[in-house]
């Protein structure tokens, strides 16, 4: 583990033994977008010392003995990543009542140490924070997606996300919906056309999962 720290903060900026707070993301949609949601919406955390750093959610959980001597504020934003039960936990899409788990192990076993899929959604946003008292007090807190709410055709209907990526899609549902380009093979085209060649909500849901998730699955085996 101290050689695993060493190697992540020799190929990243060390600011995080000088910042007021850290935020820990997963992927690189969240590295990017971020600064720009705190920098448009939260001037008071704007001027504040944030450290954010991007590493894999398998991962995160190895800097909490970094944070622990630092006694740092950190923000862990964590993707579920819904997955079978049983048998080697495949990924699947998020639905209530399929006895699904987060295959993550930031959710699953560091820090709420509950992996049933159900119980995360209902989850109350207290249970989220851990108060840490030794040596000085602070606190690490876990986000990850929560339903989003969808107007579907005049019916009000819930959504649920395994990933930033297509929770992001959800909550500009109607953005993405009327978005027109001929970039052909382009993941907004691909979101795009599946919202509005499915035939009920329950298509629309699947669909967009299986585009998410087949991008980031070819993403990740890029050289």
């Amino acid at each position: 583990m101290k050689q695993f720290v060493t190697r992540y903060l020799q190929a990243t900026h060390c600011d995080l033994f000088f910042a007021d707070a850290a935020i820990l993301v997963e992927g690189s949609a969240e590295n990017m977008l971020l600064p720009h949601f705190i920098r448009n919406k939260y001037p008071k955390l704007y001027q504040r010392y944030i450290s954010i750093l991007s590493i894999n959610g398998r991962h995160s959980h190895r800097l909490n003995p970094l944070i622990e001597k630092l006694c740092i504020p950190t923000l862990v934003i964590a993707d579920m990543d819904s997955a079978e039960k049983e048998g080697h936990h495949k990924a699947a899409c998020p639905e209530r009542g399929k006895g699904l788990i987060s295959s993550n192990y930031t959710i699953a076993q560091w820090l709420v140490k509950e992996r049933d899929l159900d119980k995360l959604l209902a989850l109350p946003s207290a249970k989220k924070e851990i108060i840490k008292e030794t040596p000085y007090k602070y606190s690490i807190r876990v986000a990850y997606q929560t339903p989003v709410a969808i107007d579907y055709d005049g019916a009000a209907k819930e959504a649920i996300a395994s990933t930033f990526e297509d929770c992001l899609v959800y909550t500009n549902y109607q953005l993405f919906k009327g978005i027109s380009t001929d970039d052909t093979g382009s993941l907004v085209k691909s979101v795009s056309d599946e919202i509005n060649s499915a035939s009920s909500f329950e298509d629309f849901h699947k669909g967009v999962y299986s585009v998410i998730f087949c991008i980031t699955v070819f993403c990740a085996v890029l050289p």
